[in-house]
């Protein structure tokens, strides 16, 4: 990938719910963040990677939330609103925004691991600030108008996925119990603000 370099101050946010139904839509796989932040960063100087994960209000995370400690994530919560239909509504695009701007003078390039159209403004500050933007998401499934705002955009494959046929371990064992939990609903080319934590398209986040 052009523009990168060893000495290279990165910081990855991760819009896990996204990330979830884009890979179940498009591959029917389920998100390996081990390989997805080794991927991300290759080489480069590591300065915060972060997840931003919504909730359903009696949802039980830590276990995600744990797993993802573990691979090398902080992780930002937020408890969704139940509407009348029994959803869950949330979006985390102000609190990615605030935290771009918390890491704009701290880096040199920031990945928005995303395909959400939405985020477009938080990749125009970035880039008015000198910071390099990329955008890592699976083709088919980001915004245009993301990929236009940002300096480079790196689709996802198959190689971010967890593997078909795998031994059970621990960290899989929190997996699969977090993946009672449905993450969002922004899928496509990204450009649906509301997340829904109960049914959307019947599928269950997980790691």
């Amino acid at each position: 990938m052009p523009g990168l370099f060893a000495a290279q101050r990165l910081a990855v946010l991760v819009d896990t719910a996204n990330m979830y139904h884009c890979a179940r839509a498009q591959f029917g796989g389920r998100i390996d963040y081990r390989r997805l932040l080794h991927r991300v960063v290759g080489e480069r100087s590591l300065i915060r990677a972060i997840a931003f994960v919504v909730r359903g209000e009696d949802v039980d995370v830590s276990p995600f939330i744990e797993a993802l400690d573990i691979v090398g994530f902080e992780s930002r919560i937020k408890t969704g609103r139940r509407r009348v239909d029994g959803s869950i509504r949330a979006n985390w695009d102000v609190g990615i925004a605030l935290c771009a701007a918390e890491l704009v003078d701290k880096v040199d390039a920031m990945a928005i691991v995303s395909g959400d159209g939405s985020l477009t403004d938080v990749a125009d500050y970035l880039a008015a600030r000198g910071v390099r933007v990329e955008v890592y998401a699976f083709d088919g499934s980001v915004s245009n108008e993301l990929i236009s705002r940002a300096h480079i955009f790196e689709p996802l494959e198959r190689d971010v996925l967890m593997d078909t046929r795998y031994e059970r371990d621990d960290r899989r064992d929190r997996f699969d119990r977090y993946e009672r939990f449905d993450g969002g609903d922004n899928v496509g080319n990204g450009d649906d603000n509301d997340e829904d934590a109960n049914n959307p398209g019947g599928d269950n986040n997980t790691f």
